[in-house]
């Protein structure tokens, strides 16, 4: 398409934006006052067609003309050209002038000038177009981005003193898109705040002529607003200020030693200050600046009066006034405005609600921010995986800043003696740094840039940055593993032989988090395609949890090729390996996201059906754990696709029986009645496979007999199934930090809360307390804190603690709505109800009730899984307890 194309269809869009109906009507009525005729007859439109030619010179067809009047169906909006025309004819100079004229109308008190509306004209135009450049060069759609206007004080400026306001943040914070936001709702909008202001919005790199000519600023002004006849346009303004009642406002973007070398840049502002010094008595100037902090610390000095050599300048020549300049950092993103961008660009508020906070955080970097919507348009990434896809944004931007820039060379030296000489990331520089940053001024402008491009950080707090600086570090950890992993790949001339992974695994390199730097090599001989050095690799790797990570890293990769899948499907070949993983798999600290990504390419590269349903059984646990029926529908399918008939009467209990089971019962159907047999006498059906540690189909078969039991009512099964584990693997005892253990020992507290034992009840609750504030990290923490808390809530409803009760409760809630466990929700609303009831407040009662059904309506079966027994049992304390 033709540039003049291009313009003219952006020109068409705003301006069709800015046409109301009752526009359109009245240009109606101009056109038939001037065709001398009170009513137009279909019949006349081709006279009309013809006298609008002869007039402007302009062709509009008889058929548009039919579709302006209404004699014609209207399919698509009328173009500039056309309403151009007709405004000529009518007596207007184009549309934009009618629609000034159609808006005057409106409001009768604010009559102009003729020259205010051809300035406005012009600025709007220009104004328009350097919007435009900024949204299509702004990195995603404009239309996605969250709007910032509330964030900086623009009306606070505008109503002020002050005649400068300048907007602080570093590059690609976005400053420039909180400017086009700033100018679209003050002054460009038909429902502009500030219709009877002028806005100028130019970038700093149109202003070069005045460097280039040796232009001041009013004469910059008077050449691109030309009033005519030599007049200035702003001593135009001082003249008609009272009767115009608005202001000139100019904005000017960019103002920044990147976009334009520094002599030029101190040039460009001084001219800038030359404006707001002479008409520092007139309110009605405004100006706004957008600027890095480094480039308006090297320019800005306190503002005196115009013609002082010296500052602060004699005491004669000062005049009291208020502070003329305004100077506003600019925050970072707040989660809830990137969660707002995220969702623009179509991610569901559910997966929004589930995104970590360290990826949150990491995301208020707007760089990072737009090339994780950029990935998440193309068909390689349809969900987020967090850990991915940071990998794939820091590693492009990296790339982008520092391996392509011109200055790689020296940017690379840099680093090296940074890493080289500091033991770890946050200490203090040595004196070998020092003299290398205080020597070649291109060593020390490309230190800066690596600082302006948030690759490095200084933490120096004292004063303005300098060099020598007192503590620098990497921008995140992320881009630390980064540097390591290519620094030792260059030290093996990029070869990933069995030295390199030797010296990797050797803790021979900068960083301690061997698994970060590993991630970093297995993405780079990805995309080198040398799936052979990576099973070399995983030969090398030791202990098992770091190869489950390391694992689950090369699993969640966008690769479609044949023979990726090959190599990920002989690494679980290894059967310790794949017992281990897979085991992993359903731990539930994975119940949230990180399951949901692992299960589909985790079922493409399993060949085995008992595998398959293993893994089948735990997703249907996670979705039953998440009230997701359609993926419980999906999964019971599946089973009954893959396995033959399982009820055959003396063969063991498995977890797809169970499955079914349950399935059966949220149905409102009868169950199985030889499963139901089988539940009752598991002890005789249950076959370990090892009486040393619990396989995954063990570990399935016991939390799906809980599950069960609940759902039967047999609280007493609760006793039985974790005596029967700790008796068949008594090693379990001595492993003090095995999620499984401790939630068996959840589970015994929990029956020994229905019989009343309290001292066994505290004793078991009490070391799994203890466990879990120890310093050692547990796997799976998050349900076993959550199955804990449970318990002690009803403990408290028992007791009649309301008030600590809902402390409990809202605890859980803290560790199920980021897992999306909506079944634990669900229960906890219904405690809220309860404990609100007993109260008194029976509002706040009826508002968790309504939470809780919110929750149940969602859910399409026909019974919700309970957390707690219902009554079966006889024991008084339970009674009491579904009584409160």
């Amino acid at each position: 398409m033709p540039k003049e194309t291009q313009l003219l269809t952006r020109s068409s869009i705003r301006t069709m934006r800015l046409a109301p109906m009752k526009a359109i009507q009245q240009l109606q009525l101009e056109v038939l006052q001037k065709f001398n005729a009170t009513q137009l007859q279909p019949s006349d439109c081709k006279d009309l067609s013809v006298v609008v030619r002869d007039a402007t010179g302009k062709i509009v067809s008889e058929t548009t003309i039919k579709r302006f009047f209404g004699f014609a169906a209207q399919t698509f909006n009328f173009s500039v050209y056309t309403l151009n025309a007709l405004s000529e004819y009518a007596g207007f100079q184009n549309w934009e002038f009618f629609l000034e004229h159609y808006r005057q109308q409106q409001s009768p008190q604010k009559e102009f000038h003729p020259k205010w509306k051809e300035v406005k004209s012009k600025t709007g135009k220009i104004s328009f177009y350097t919007a435009e450049a900024i949204k299509n060069n702004c990195g995603m759609e404009f239309a996605r981005t969250t709007v910032r206007t509330d964030v900086i004080p623009f009306r606070h400026f505008l109503e002020s003193d002050a005649a400068v306001s300048v907007i602080l943040g570093p590059g690609g914070s976005g400053k420039s898109i909180s400017l086009v936001q700033a100018v679209e709702s003050f002054w460009l909008n038909e429902s502009c705040l500030c219709p009877n202001d002028i806005c100028l919005f130019v970038h700093l790199h149109q202003l070069n002529t005045l460097v280039n000519r040796g232009f001041s600023m009013e004469d910059w002004l008077d050449n691109q607003l030309n009033l005519g006849g030599g007049e200035n346009i702003l001593d135009y303004f001082e003249a008609n200020a009272t009767e115009k009642d608005g202001r000139f406002v100019l904005l000017v973007d960019g103002i920044d030693e990147k976009v334009i070398a520094a002599d030029k840049l101190r040039i460009i502002y001084a001219k800038l200050m030359d404006l707001v010094f002479s008409r520092a008595r007139t309110p009605w100037l405004k100006v706004i600046l957008a600027a890095r902090p480094e480039a308006w610390n090297a320019l800005y000095t306190p503002l005196g009066i115009h013609g002082s050599a010296t500052w602060p300048p004699p005491q004669e020549e000062r005049v009291e006034q208020p502070e003329s300049v305004q100077v506003f950092a600019l925050p970072p993103l707040s989660p809830p405005e990137v969660g707002e961008v995220l969702r623009n660009h179509g991610l569901p508020d559910e997966t929004v609600a589930t995104l970590s906070d360290a990826f949150i955080r990491l995301l208020e970097f707007p760089p990072f921010l737009q090339l994780t919507c950029s990935l998440m348009d193309t068909p390689a990434f349809p969900l987020i995986h967090e850990e991915s896809l940071i990998h794939r944004v820091i590693g492009h931007y990296i790339r982008g800043k520092v391996m392509n820039s011109p200055d790689y060379g020296l940017k690379m030296a840099i680093l090296r003696r940074i890493m080289d000489d500091t033991q770890n990331l946050k200490m203090k520089i040595p004196p070998g740094q020092v003299r290398l940053f205080s020597g070649d001024m291109r060593v020390q402008e490309a230190y800066r840039k690596l600082l302006t491009d948030h690759v490095l950080e200084e933490d120096n707090h004292e004063g303005q940055r300098s060099i020598p600086v007192k503590r620098v570090h990497f921008h995140n950890e992320y881009v630390a593993r980064f540097f390591i992993a290519t620094f030792c790949l260059s030290s093996h001339n990029g070869e990933l032989t069995p030295e390199l992974f030797q010296d990797l695994l050797s803790g021979g390199t900068y960083c301690p988090d061997q698994t970060g730097v590993l991630q970093w090599v297995l993405l780079y001989a990805i995309d080198q395609g040398a799936y052979d050095a990576i099973g070399r690799l995983f030969c090398q790797v030791v202990p098992l949890s770091r190869k489950a990570l390391l694992f689950e890293f090369l699993l969640v990769q966008p690769s479609t090729d044949e023979r990726y899948t090959r190599l990920l499907q002989q690494l679980l070949e290894d059967a310790a390996f794949k017992a281990y993983f897979l085991r992993n798999f359903l731990c539930y600290e994975a119940q949230g996201n990180r399951k949901g990504f692992l299960y589909k390419p985790l079922m493409r590269i399993l060949t085995r059906d008992d595998d398959r349903a293993a893994v089948a059984c735990a997703y249907f646990l996670t979705a039953l754990h998440q009230l997701d029926g359609a993926t419980i529908d999906t999964q019971v399918a599946l089973l009954r696709s893959m396995a033959p008939p399982l009820n055959r009467e003396g063969s063991a209990l498995q977890p797809s029986e169970l499955c079914l089971f349950i399935y059966q019962c949220l149905m409102g159907k009868t169950p199985d009645p030889l499963t139901r047999s089988k539940i009752d006498q598991f002890e005789e059906y249950m076959v370990l496979s090892d009486h040393t540690i619990l396989s995954l189909k063990d570990e399935l078969n016991v939390y799906l007999l809980i599950t069960c039991a609940l759902l039967l009512g047999e609280y007493k099964h609760l006793e039985r199934v974790t005596e029967y584990i700790f008796a068949e693997i008594p090693s379990l005892k001595m492993r003090s930090h095995d999620p499984f253990r401790l939630l068996a020992l959840v589970v015994k507290a929990r029956f020994y809360l229905y019989e009343e034992d309290d001292e066994a009840y505290t004793r078991c609750l009490s070391h799994v307390e203890n466990v879990l504030r120890s310093e050692s990290p547990v796997d799976g923490a998050r349900i076993v804190s959550m199955c804990l808390y449970q318990v002690k809530t009803v403990r408290l409803l028992m007791n009649g603690q309301y008030d600590k009760m809902l402390e409990s409760v809202h605890h859980i809630q803290s560790l199920a709505k980021p897992a999306r466990f909506n079944l634990m929700d669900h229960w906890c609303y219904q405690m809220e109800s309860t404990a609100y009831l007993a109260l008194r407040k029976q509002k706040l009662s009826m508002l968790a009730e309504q939470e809780a059904d919110k929750i149940r309506q969602r859910f399409p079966f026909h019974i919700l899984p309970p957390l707690e027994f219902q009554g079966q049992s006889e024991d008084v304390s339970v009674k009491r307890a579904i009584n409160h």
